[in-house]
Order: C-alpha cells, then structure tokens, then sequence
C-alpha cells in the first residue's frame, strides 16, 4: 500500500511542485523568492515525504520538518505562514491520491497520508514552540543581565562618589581631631601644674585674718572645690568625645576603602563591627543586638564589598523593626566556607514577594525611601565571592539573610591566572 502512495505521488511530483509554486507565491516571504527556489522547496518535501512512505519509517520526514522549521524561523517565516506553505502540499496530495487511486484504496491511502502529514504537522509546531520558548529564555536572561549590569553601574558610580566624599571628609575631620587628641596631654598637664599652686596656696597661712576671710569667701564664690574635682572629668570626656570621632573617622575610610584593585584577607568580624559602627545612630536605644560569633577564619575578598553587604542587611533589619526590637548576628564555620546569618523581629517581607526581593529595582518600600538596588547589589557582591545568599522570612514573626562565602575561592582564582 505504501509502494501504491508513493508512485501515485511520485508520479504527480512535478504538477504537484507547480501547484505550490502558484499558491505560496501570494504569501509574504515567498514572493521575494525566484520561481526556481520555490519550486526547489516543493520537490524538497515532496522527496522527503516519499522517503518515508517507501520506507515505512516516520524518521526522514520528521527530520526534514524540523530542519525547514528551524531554517524558516531563522529567516522570519511566521508559524502561520509556514503551515500555509504545508497545507498547499498537504491538499495537493489529498487531491492526488482521490484522483488517480483505485476507490476501494482511496481510504487506507489517505489514512498512511494523514498519519504522515498529520505527525510533520506536529513536528514543525513543536520546533516552532520551542524556539520560540528558547528566544524568550534568552531574551529574559539578556533582560535580567542588563537590569543587573545597570543596577552594578549605578552601584559603582554611587560607590565610586561616596568612597570619595567619604575619604575627602575622613581627610579633613582627621587634621583637627588629631589636633585636639594631641593637646589634651598638655590640656591635662597643665591643669595637673595648676591645682599643685592652688593646693600650695591653700595650705599656706595668711598674715591676718581678713585675708584667710576674703581667700574662703572667693573659693565659695567660684565653686574651687567642685571645679578642681570635676576638672578630672571634663579632661576624661573631652578624652573619650575625640576617642570616639577619631574611630568614627578610621571606620569611615576602611568602609569606603578606594584602593581594593586585587583581593586580600578579610576579617568577617570586623567588617561586621565596623558596619554596626556607622549604623550606631539607627540601633541606639531602640534595637537590642545579640551577637553569637564564632571561630572563623578570614576569607580572600574584598572588604569593602562585604561591607556595602552587610550595611545593606543590618540598615534593612533595623528599618524592618518599627519600634524596640531585637537583631542577632551569627557567624560559624562550615567546612571551607563560612555561614553568616543576620535575624531581626521586625514586620516580616510578604510571602509574594520573597522570589523577587533580590531583582534589581525592585523595592517594598515607600516612593522616595528606595531604589531596590540594596538586595540586588548585595547579591551580585555575593555572587561574586562565588558565594549565596538567601532569604527566610514571615510576615509578623521576622525575617532572616543567610551568607554562604568560600575561604579561598577569590584567592584561588586569582592564582591560577
């Protein structure tokens, strides 16, 4: 029966190849082709089509549909036009087998026909569907990695001109901090040099009474006593006010360090001390910390990247805390890599948006209180430490960031450069 097909749709080929030259002609694509090619496409799947009648195996048609799929698709042959293109064939050969076959052969004929037609049908759909599936995959990747190129744009500028005010105003603070802490030795030198007179007078006795009376009259009348004791104390405080500037200023130019080019050692730790440091006007007499630190190694990186990480999680875990509440800080290692996680009580993030927290620009909060880059910067920072990060949250209870970094991973790639 197969032999009987093929020869009567053999011996039709050439009107066949004709008919669909007329008809396909009309569609868009083809008529920027010349008469010869489209007959050549014609007798293409024709001899396809015959070879897997002849052979009684579906596999030469099937490869022939997927490969003309591909190549159309390629060329900006819409689904439906191709399919107009194979339905011209298909009703050719429709026509040819009702035409010259014996009746009693007309339906088992047309039954081997659709079986074959019916099944290239559905190969030239599916290469259609998938291709199309793979250009969207690749245009949403391509989308996705432009958002992310654009979001790390934005980062290195805002970084590059914070690093920069940062540094220039470490520079000017640090000049007349130094000044001050310098002093306060002399400051308290001289004081020290001052009460020992003070004392050396109090003790001697004057020549008549009026002067003992008018000496005690002027202590009281200035408060001697209550100052020489509180002098202590104002140098103390004037001590520890310069102490601290002093160390806000240090903080402030290892967090924005400019001259990370190659990555060194890096001290979770004090990443972690330094950020909370800068975050101090936030957590102050509201925000409980509970540090759990454990024994870690230092890890190849860069430390000013971490930083903008784990400045972007703990300013988000003290925002998310409307009132008083609780942040607890963990660090422990695990085999080659060290897990730092950071947990807060505050609102909680919507379970509809836990999947999207980490894509660029996008942001729960109010208009004018975030970009949504913070996440998704600190993400790419992580990715870049060939580290993870992850989230767990519920709404009312509170949410916790997971940080897995390799010891070595940025090291090792560098070595092997």
């Amino acid at each position: 029966m197969n032999r009987l097909l093929a020869g009567i749709v053999e011996a039709k080929s050439e009107q066949i190849a004709l008919n669909f030259v007329n008809e396909v002609r009309k569609l868009k694509h083809y008529k920027l082709l010349e008469f010869d090619e489209v007959y050549k496409r014609g007798n293409a799947f024709l001899d396809a089509f015959l070879a897997s009648i002849r052979e009684n195996e579906i596999a030469p048609f099937l490869s022939y549909m997927s490969k003309i799929s591909g190549e159309r698709s390629l060329q900006g042959y819409k689904l439906d036009e191709t399919l107009t293109a194979f339905k011209v064939l298909e009703e050719n050969v429709w026509h040819s087998v009702m035409q010259d076959a014996p009746n009693q052969d007309i339906p088992k004929l047309l039954k081997i026909a659709n079986h074959v037609l019916g099944v290239g049908k559905d190969q030239l759909a599916r290469v259609y569907l998938n291709l199309r599936i793979k250009t969207e995959n690749k245009l949403k990747r391509a989308y996705k990695k432009l958002r992310n190129t654009q979001a790390q744009l934005i980062h290195a500028e805002k970084m590059a001109s914070l690093g920069q005010l940062v540094a220039g105003v470490a520079h000017e603070l640090n000049n007349p901090i130094n000044f001050i802490y310098s002093n306060l030795d002399h400051l308290r030198d001289y004081i020290n040099r001052l009460k020992r007179v003070l004392q050396f007078y109090s003790i001697t006795i004057p020549s008549n009474r009026a002067d003992v009376e008018l000496i005690e009259k002027t202590k009281n009348e200035v408060e001697l006593d209550f100052i020489l004791k509180d002098l202590d104390k104002l140098i103390q405080a004037f001590y520890d006010g310069a102490e601290r500037t002093k160390e806000l200023v240090w903080n402030l130019r290892s967090f924005s360090r400019r001259d990370e080019k190659e990555p060194h050692e890096v001290d979770i730790h004090g990443c972690m001390e330094n950020t909370l440091a800068l975050l101090s006007h936030l957590y102050k007499h509201r925000i409980t910390l509970h540090k759990n630190y454990g024994n870690i190694p230092k890890i190849m990186g860069y430390a000013s990247h971490l930083n903008q990480v784990f400045m972007n999680l703990l300013a988000n875990a003290g925002e998310a805390i409307p009132g008083k509440g609780d942040v607890w800080i963990t660090t422990c290692p695990q085999g080659d890599k060290v897990i730092t996680s950071i947990r807060d009580n505050g609102k909680g993030i919507p379970k509809k948006f836990i999947n999207k927290i980490f894509d660029p620009f996008f942001t729960t909060k109010a208009r004018g209180e975030g970009v949504g880059l913070g996440l998704s910067i600190s993400y790419s920072i992580i990715e870049k430490h060939k580290g993870k990060i992850w989230v767990e949250s519920q709404q009312g209870i509170g949410t916790t960031f997971t940080i897995e970094l390799p010891i070595n991973a940025i090291g090792e790639k560098e070595k092997g450069r």
